[in-house]
């Protein structure tokens, strides 16, 4: 080893956030959206990274998972200690993961710990627990009501996670194009997040809700007119309309609806940036259910 050398100098690299991220978190975190925190750093450095994005806050009841290990706790004494009140939550190691995933029992009761809290950190996770992680998500609602997962990443490492969420998203950077390349859709900075979440999923859910719903009510009502007439021509099978009429009818009625699908907005852009809590009506399905 080398030895009585005098040090001139030391260099160092900053990993600096990029402008408008503790902005953003805290703007999804406002929309009612749960934050998950997936990465390879350390516990220390996660918890201090969670702090300067605004992913933590001082006042939050944070528990720490690693099964007893380095100052954490086990699985039980976490859900013990997180309750169903605001400012819950959960930092996890990727030891502690490791033997949780697998094990149906343990995944459920990680699972109900993990709903109490607003954001989970998971540190020191390897790109596969990031997709198992994302999958646990996705599996554990019922046939028909499962959550609905997107995933950010920015590196290679975050391609799994990317293709195992219903919604991929890559942040184009210095970590290479490959989340970009496995991802539905790509944005320049993290801040993009805001117009992409809070605009156009909001613009294009209305859209697709509206269209699906007239489309809907529109067959209904030829549906509607061909089965009452059944009744008057005694079940005898008499066609009420000609096929051309039908499908003039179908035609006509879907050009109307087609600027509403491609072009509406209920609100402008800049409005629905600043209030991100407009964004329930996408999250809890308001606009398109059985009721509509």
């Amino acid at each position: 080893l080398e030895k009585d050398i005098e040090i001139l100098g030391a260099t160092a690299i900053e990993d600096k956030l990029q402008d408008k991220v503790p902005e953003t978190i805290e703007k999804i975190r406002k929309a009612g959206i749960k934050l998950w925190v997936l990465t390879g750093d350390k516990l220390e450095t996660a918890k201090n990274i969670g702090f300067s994005t605004k992913v933590l806050e001082s006042n939050m009841n944070i528990q720490q998972l690693d099964n007893g290990e380095e100052g954490g706790k086990t699985l039980d004494v976490v859900a013990e200690n997180l309750d169903k009140s605001y400012g819950q939550a959960m930092m996890v190691t990727g030891k502690a993961l490791g033997g949780i995933i697998s094990n149906k029992n343990l995944e459920m009761k990680f699972l109900q710990a993990a709903e109490k809290c607003e954001v989970l950190i998971a540190c020191r996770v390897s790109p596969m627990q990031k997709a198992e992680l994302v999958k646990l998500v996705r599996e554990s609602g019922s046939p028909g009501n499962e959550p609905i997962t997107a995933a950010i990443g920015d590196g290679a490492n975050d391609v799994p996670m990317i293709q195992e969420a219903q919604v991929g998203i890559g942040i184009a950077g210095r970590e290479g194009r490959q989340s970009v390349n496995n991802s539905d859709f790509a944005i320049g900075q993290f801040k993009y997040l805001q117009r992409l979440i809070f605009v156009h999923g909001r613009w294009n859910y209305l859209r697709a809700c509206k269209f699906t719903l007239f489309t809907f009510w529109r067959n209904m009502v030829q549906v509607l007119i061909m089965f009452s007439y059944t009744f008057f021509s005694g079940f005898s099978g008499t066609v009420l309309f000609e096929d051309w009429l039908r499908l003039s009818f179908n035609g006509f009625g879907t050009i109307p609806v087609l600027a509403v699908g491609s072009f509406d907005q209920d609100i402008e852009a800049r409005v629905a940036i600043a209030n991100p809590s407009l964004y329930v009506v996408g999250r809890e399905g308001q606009e398109l259910n059985v009721m509509k």
